[in-house]
């Protein structure tokens, strides 16, 4: 999860709770500004975004998250 950066210390206190009672990996606490979210949605690896915000954000997060679609 890559929370805003304009977030409250008290959303990643939660998130990283939440990951204390799963099995390592399954939650992940990533911080960053716009080039971060970029990288993750653009990367190969990642299978699945979910995304909450605004339709500004939202197409800078589909653009990478869509040119690594598999055929």
């Amino acid at each position: 999860m890559k929370p805003s950066p304009n977030a409250p210390l008290a959303l990643t206190l939660l998130l990283k709770k939440m990951a204390s009672r799963l099995p390592a990996g399954v939650i992940n606490v990533v911080h960053g500004d716009e080039n971060t979210g970029v990288a993750l949605t653009g990367h190969a690896l990642v299978k699945k975004v979910a995304f909450t915000g605004g339709c500004v954000t939202g197409k800078k997060v589909m653009a990478p998250a869509a040119s690594t679609q598999e055929d």
